[in-house]
């Protein structure tokens, strides 16, 4: 949880969104202390065997030959080969 924080925290000051004074994980150590850090449980996802067909058989549609051959093509155009 602290190091998952620390994390947060440096993605966020190395994007610049934030400004640090002190290092991410002593930030997020103190958070912990203070109790300000929390695991939250998420729900459970009910995932039936039809959804998880219905989004093979998306996936499927989606790289049809014509597509694939067509990606190929201009990621070769994008190379120069």
């Amino acid at each position: 949880m602290m190091a998952h924080e620390a994390r947060f925290l440096n993605n966020q000051a190395g994007q610049g969104y934030i400004q640090l004074n002190k290092k991410p994980t002593t930030i997020a150590m103190y958070k912990f202390k203070e109790g300000k850090l929390s695991m939250s449980e998420k729900a459970s996802n009910d995932v039936t065997e039809e959804a998880l067909a219905a989004t093979e058989a998306a996936a499927a549609e989606s790289a049809a030959p014509e597509t694939v051959a067509e990606n190929a093509a201009a990621a070769d155009a994008a190379f120069g080969v």
